[in-house]
Parts: C-alpha cells; structure tokens; sequence
C-alpha cells in the first residue's frame, strides 16, 4: 500500500545517520526535498488508486470495496480495512455480517510483492506489430464455415397480425441512433442464414422489435416485458423448439436500453437466450458476459467514410454529449476549459463531422448506459476511441483486439487522462489510428450487407454460440397459425411462468405430426468433432498461448486442504474437480505473471469444504462470499472485469448453489460444473462450462466385440427422481430393457459391456458419472435428461455417438432404439471408442484427454476479457524517482 511504503520510506530517512558535517551543511534543505516528494507521493495515491503492469492495470482497492453485496454497508471503508488486516480469513459460526467477511488468512503476496517486477506504462501496450484480431486465421476460416453451413429459424408471423410492425421483417430504411437493431433484422430476413426448416436450424430468432415496441401506444415502455412474457409463453405451447432446449437455442436483438429489462418477467430468456443488445454492461443484471453478445449501437451512414492526413488532426481529444451521468459530469468538471482536450456539453459551433476529423482521440464517456454511437463516429471518421466506461463488454470482443485500435480508461482515471494521451508515441499513435481504418468496416451497416460488416461480424457472434445447444430425440416441427400477444390477459401471463419445466405439450400431442424417427439422425459420413480442422488448428493455438494465473496461498493457510494443489490421487463419484485441480497446477498453463495470463482459477475445492467441520455444506456460500471479498480488496484483478476472466471448477452440485450468496461469481465468472442444467438457476449456457463427471479409471479400456452385446439397453441406480421412477414403472419387467434400482446381481461393467445402449436418466441432477462409464466400456449412451448442457458440446458432435431422449419420450425408448439400423449402430459404436479417451482423467494428462478438453472450452471463453483501464506509470517508478 501507498501509505505504509511512504511511512517506511520517512522512517527509514529520518533514521539514518550522517556525518556531522553532513548534517550541518545539508540535512535541512534535504529533508525539506524529500517531505515535499512525500507529499507528491500521497497525493498522487489519493487520486489515482491505481497501479500498472505493462498489459493490466493493478489498482490499489484496499479503500475501495466494489462488491455490491458488501455485508455490512454501515461499516467504514477504514473499519473494514482494518478488519481485514487483523482477522484470519473465515469464521463461519458468526453471526455477524461483518464477521464473515474477515479476511483472507495468508491469502497471497503482500501488496508491495504485487507491484514487483512492474514495467512502466507502455502507451497501451501497442507495438508495430499489433494485430486487429486476436486470430486472422481462425477468424477466416470459421467465417468462411459460418458463411456456408449457418442457419437460423424465425418465428412466422402473419401480414394481418396485430403486431405485425414489431414481428415482421423491416421494410423501411432504418435510420437513428438505435437503427442496429433494425438494420440487423432486415439483413438477416433478406440472408441466405435464413431457413423455413427448424430441423435445420442452429439457432431459432426472436423477431420482435424492441424499438418498434416502446413506440406502441397499446404496448409501450411499461408494458414490453409483459408482452416479452406472452410471446414466449405462446410460442412455447405453439411449437416445440424453445421447451426442448429451455430457450438455450434461441437470441433476440434490442438496442434501446429497454431491451435488456424487456426481459425482467421472462427469466428464461435473460437467463438462456442469447441476448444481442448494445447496452452490454456485465455489471448490472441482464446482461450476461460470454453468453449475451454486446451490438454495436452506430449512427447509420452511407457510402465510403471520408480520410484525412494526420497532419490536420489538431485536438489532442474530442467530446460532445449531454451530461447524463456522474462520469461525464467528471469529464466536464476536469477538462471543461482545457486548450488540448476539447470536451462540449451544449451545441457545438462546428461541423460535429469536423471536431472527429480534427481530432487525434475522441472519446466515448459513459452515459445512462455503457454504449454510445460514439465508438462507431470515431472510426467512420479514423479518429482513435477512447473509452471511458467501466464494465463495457465491447462488440466484437470475441472477434477483435481492441488494444490495437484503442485505448480504454478507467472512469477513476480521468484526472489523468491528458498524461495518458500524452503517453502514446507518434509511432504507437500511427499504429491505433492505422488499425482504426481497418477495423471501421465492421462498424458500418449496409442496405445490402457486404462481407465483414457489422451485419456478418455479428453473425459471427452467433456463430461462435451455436453449438451449445440441446438436442432431441424424437420431435417433430408442426406449425400453428395465430396472433401472438393479448397484453391484458392477466390469466395467460401469470400462467406463463409458474410451470415452464411442464410447459410443454401433452404425451398425445407431442406425437402429433411426427414423422418415424430417424434413427438419431445417423450416418456412415458423422464426424465427432463439429469441425476437427478448426478444433485442431485451436487446440495447438491454446497449448501454446493459454495462461491462468492462480492466486497464491501458503502453506499454512488454515484452509490449505481447500486451496492449495491436489497432493493426493483422485477418487470417488466427484473426482473430476479434483483431477482437474491437480493436472492443471503441475501444467505449462500455469503463469506468475498476472499480466500474461488469460483466466485467473479461483482454486478453492468445494469438495473438501463440504467435508471441512468448520464450513459444512451450509456454510459455503458465506465461504465463498469471504474468499470474493478479500481477493478483490488484496488484488486489482477480481475488481477490473468484475469477475468475467475468472473461473471456479466443481462436481458436486453443492458447488453452484455454493454461489448464491456472490452473485458476481454466478453471473459474471465461468462456472466449470458438473451440475449443468441451464433449466435451473445457476448455471448459464454458453458462459459456463459443463465438467463430465467421470468415475476415474486407470489404464486402457476394454474391448469387445459387437456380437457379445446382448441386452438391448441398461440401467442401475437409486430411484431419485421422478424421471427414474417414471423409468421404472415403464420398464422394469422388460426382457430387452433391463432396469435395475437394487444391488446387482452381476458385475456393473459386465453389464455395460454386454449392453448395446447405456441409459443415464436424471437423478437428483441432469449429470451423473453414467455417460463416462458407458464409454469407458464402449456402450452407446442415451441420454434421458432434459435441459443437460453435455460436456464438451462446444467440441463434440453428441448425435454421432449418443442418443438424447426427451423425458416425455420414455413410454417410447423402446422404439426409439430399435429403429437404429444394424449399419447405424455400429457408426455409432465406433464414434464411442473414438470419443472415450475425452473423457478419461490421466494422473499425467494426455493430448485430448479430459484434462485438455476443459481447457479448450475454458479457451474459447477466454476473448470475453473485458480490458483493464489505461496502463500508467505505477508507484514503483515514483518511488525512484524520489529517491534519485
């Protein structure tokens, strides 16, 4: 900390001995000179807070709580400082608010230790060589994939509907400062993505107009998530696409800043459907950072942006907007007469077009949201953005390096903002203006789209999370003809919500229109890898580049057990979590360097916790809770992204729940589990990641031969849930499907070894360690566990070596599975020898193995980083400089 590093600095000094005349001739003005740098120094810590690597910011957040569920909101900032100094970490027996938020015993370096090893600012650490995409291969040659195979289902609607003008395409041209939305819209209606076959469908659109909406006198502001709530209720009892998948497979497009509260009385689409809107802020709740993508809100123009040599950018910085936020208030106050950044508040004198072009950097300053139209007028016009907004998931993160065209600033920052212009080389400033012309195309929409513009760009966003999705076994598409929304019917919405898990359609209505099943969708050409080329070229990308940065503890931690590496070997039913620990704290993927890394492990065990006397089952969330506390006040890293570049790893189910008193971890960090049912809450589809959960076995796996598979299908377990008990009732005298809820007569792996197909059926959770034994023993395994989001299904193409079959579907299995043919099976058995070795743990992890599948899905999670502020010179280097 600042103030104890300068209180040892003027102890040390005052201390020291000199020569007499020494003293005499120069004690007096020298200790004058050093008080004054002092003071220098004090200050400089009071304004800023912060401190800097050469690629991260590291602020000082000690007096600076930012977890909005601080326990005791009476307590000073000192009072808690203190407390956390002179507690050890965790007391869960007390009742005080304030005490379970005690610090972190021994939690990790001291503050002074963060800072070492610190280079100094490095003008947003831009160099000639920076590139504007985090991987141009990969991006080409998935956007040619995109191109080709990507599909998506709308919702239709009739001509005469009564909210025709928000549910059909756009036939206007869109034009304001929320025209994204529309111009989305009536590209992707006018698109060769488009299909009239659900079956075909990656993803399935929600067409109503948020914009269209809020100007709809029978609807408006007030009433939009009533008619969001209708509208999912109605379409959910029309057609079978979002029960199947719980909305998982579905996206909506808004740019108004209603668009993400649209959603409060429609859980499931905040929570499961993929949200595209611009206000993309990851702190408030809606928006959710790796599931949700962030539009780019652009102020609509045609033809080409207009070029201007560097020479006539005269302004250091530029602003103009209404002040409508503390932050720009801030802006105002500080640089209101200043000569180099011109900050505007009324209306400007000149061209608004004249002020972008004259100006080096312009600025997007946080208003009532995170987004502006400003990032989009400052590269149509090549000036390079600056943003000054916290917690802003930034369009086209996934896609793009803003580091190489931008800088961002902490909203704390803006005292220092002219130094940190100033900063930038001419050299660094050519490049972030140069890399601001290529980017601009992105940013642009066009009435007719061109490749790579902010219509395919956001395709691409997409693309990237269409392959989590949830597959069926047996349901086919019928489609109804009828008006959607009845805003005053009171009785129809407050149906909608209370039973969505048996929302769906009766038995007798779900074989309505069903066509005879096909087999699973089989055959001889079914890859396993939804594009092994791709998964190749970035899995040799991650074991190159990946880095996670795991916070320290010593050994002596009275939470050791919990915190530091696995030292024994793994074993039991939850295995996984503690596999998982172990290999990755022995791996080349282990950085010290907090600047380097791409992921920071929040390394505690929920499955030693559960068994730790002191923290029991019950006492976990406020274990968590205290662990989240004290890191973001010890550490910048929690606090500058608000947990979205973080992760946490768990099998037992306790370990989602264990979240519920840290919302930031549950909404914000990635949650590796292996309780992944994005039905419930909790867990969060295409932002979190599902851990398999797998019985571990060592050495090769057995083999054998087809014909020695007599059984039809198998199943054994305790009868815990009514899907199991549904299971039994149907089947349990059945002389080709033998289920089993009592001890075995016969060995479990004779059983899966002479079984053509394995049932896992949801117990208490959708997950069990079933689909891991089943292949083990190259068993086909069937999946009767709705709203399951499969291990690795980012990677793996579940419908060529599985099953999924709906719970409704159970009368059913029996046809189900006899309808594969012979030459159907058998590609479906030898898919499972292929996969198997995905799901083995190694004590000494291999290529491909369980180990390296999570990180690679940990790795496609890893450009959803939000940047840290600007990189400034830290304390260090003040320091030497008083001391020169």
């Amino acid at each position: 900390m600042i103030p104890s590093s300068s209180s040892s600095l003027f102890h040390n000094l005052s201390n020291h001995r000199f020569s007499n005349s020494f003293r005499s001739f120069f004690f007096i003005p020298t200790t004058l000179a050093l008080v004054t740098c002092l003071f220098i120094l004090i200050y400089i810590s009071s304004t800023s807070k912060l401190f800097f690597t050469d690629h991260h910011q590291s602020r000082d957040l000690l007096l600076k709580p930012s977890l909005g569920y601080s326990l005791n909101p009476s307590k000073t900032q000192q009072e808690i400082q203190s407390q956390y100094q002179n507690t050890s970490f965790y007391v869960p027996k007390s009742t005080e608010a304030g005490q379970s938020l005690s610090s972190l015993h021994n939690i990790g370096r001291k503050e002074d230790e963060i800072h070492k090893g610190k280079k100094p600012f490095s003008s947003n650490g831009v160099n000639a060589n920076e590139e504007v995409f985090h991987d141009e291969d990969i991006f080409m040659e998935d956007y040619n994939e995109m191109n080709r195979s990507f599909k998506i289902y709308v919702y239709p609607h009739r001509k005469d509907d009564p909210y025709a003008h928000a549910l059909l395409p756009v036939d206007f041209e869109p034009g304001g400062n929320y025209a994204s939305e529309s111009y989305f819209k009536k590209a992707l209606m006018q698109s060769h993505f488009i299909t009239e076959e659900p079956a075909e469908a990656n993803l399935f659109f929600l067409p109503f107009s948020i914009a269209s909406l809020r100007y709809d006198k029978r609807v408006s502001v007030g009433g939009i998530p009533d008619f969001v709530r209708s509208y999912i209720f109605n379409i959910s009892h029309k057609y079978p696409y979002w029960n199947r998948t719980g909305g998982t497979d579905h996206f909506y497009v808004a740019c108004h800043s209603i668009g993400r509260s649209a959603m409060n009385k429609a859980e499931e689409v905040k929570f499961n459907a993929i949200q595209v809107v611009c206000s993309s802020s990851y702190f408030l709740s809606g928006y959710i950072a790796h599931k949700d993508a962030s539009l780019p809100q652009i102020w609509p123009r045609q033809g080409d942006p207009p070029n201007v040599s560097l020479s006539r950018r005269k302004k250091l910085a530029f602003f103009a907007g209404a002040i409508n936020s503390p932050i720009r208030k801030k802006l105002l106050e500080v640089w209101k007469n200043d000569s180099e950044i011109y900050v505007n508040f009324g209306r400007l004198r000149t061209p608004y077009s004249d002020a972008l072009l004259g100006s080096k950097f312009c600025l997007h300053v946080k208003g009532f949201e995170v987004n502006t139209a400003r990032i989009g007028d400052a590269l149509y016009y090549g000036c390079v953005p600056v943003i000054i907004a916290n917690h802003y998931d930034l369009p086209f993160t996934d896609i793009l390096n803003w580091k190489s065209f931008s800088l961002v600033v902490d909203t704390s920052d803006i005292p220092l903002l002219k130094k940190i212009l100033h900063g930038v080389s001419s050299d660094e400033y050519r490049v972030l203006q140069r890399n601001a012309l290529k980017v601009r195309k992105h940013f642009q929409w066009n009435l007719f789209p061109t490749d790579y513009d902010a219509f395919y760009m956001v395709m691409y966003e997409l693309w990237l999370r269409r392959n989590s999705l949830r597959f069926t076994s047996n349901i086919q598409s019928h489609h109804h003809k009828s008006s959607f929304y009845a805003p005053e019917s009171t009785e129809v919405a407050g149906q909608s919500w209370n039973s969505l898990h048996n929302i769906g359609r009766k038995e007798d209505g779900i074989q309505e229109g069903k066509q005879p099943f096909n087999s699973n969708g089989v055959n001889v050409n079914e890859e396993v890898f939804h594009d092994e080329d791709i998964f190749l070229k970035d899995y040799n990308e991650m074991n190159r580049s990946f880095k996670i940065y795991v916070y320290p503890h010593k050994k002596d931690d009275p939470y050791a057990h919990a915190l530091l590496p696995v030292d024994f070997e793994p074993g039991g039913n939850y295995a996984s979590e503690s596999y998982f620990k172990k290999a990755l704290m022995q791996s080349h993927f282990i950085t010290e360097e907090p600047a380097e890394a791409d992921l920071f492990f929040l390394p505690f065990s929920i499955a030693r916790l559960r068994h730790d006397k002191r923290v029991s089952v019950g006492g976990i969330p406020d274990f968590v809770r205290s662990y989240i506390f004290n890191i973001s006040q010890k550490y910048p890293y929690w606090n500058r992204t608000g947990g979205t570049d973080h992760f946490y790893v768990a099998c037992h189910s306790i370990g989602r729940s264990a979240m519920e008193k840290a919302e930031e971890v549950k909404f914000n960090a990635i949650q590796v589990v292996c309780s992944s049912s994005y039905f419930l809450p909790g867990y969060i589809a295409h932002k979190d990641a599902s851990l398999p959960q797998i019985w571990p076995r060592q050495g090769d796996p057995p083999n054998v031969a087809l014909s020695r598979r007599k059984n039809l299908a198998f199943f054994a377990g305790a009868i815990n849930s009514p899907v199991r008990k549904k299971l039994l009732e149907v089947w349990k005298n059945d002389s080709e499907i033998y289920v089993h809820f009592g001890r075995l007569p016969t060995p479990y792996s004779d059983e899966l070894l002479g079984s053509k197909f394995c049932l896992h059926v949801k117990g208490f959770e959708v997950n069990t360690a079933r689909i891991g034994d089943a292949l083990y023993y190259g068993c086909v395994p069937v999946i009767i566990a709705n709203h399951y989001d499969l291990p690795f299904t980012d990677i793996l193409n579940w419908k060529s070596f599985s099953l999924v079959v709906a719970t409704l579907d159970i009368p059913l299995l029996k046809k189900i599975l006899h309808r594969v043919s012979s030459e159907e099976y058998t590609v479906l058995q030898r898919n499972v020898l292929k996969v198997r070795k995905h799901f083995q743990w190694n004590l000494f992890p291999t290529d491909y193995d369980a180990f390296y599948m999570v990180m690679y899905e940990l790795w496609l999670r890893r450009n959803s980083l939000r940047f840290s502020s600007s990189e400034l010179l830290n304390f260090d280097q003040h320091y030497k400089t008083c001391l020169k």
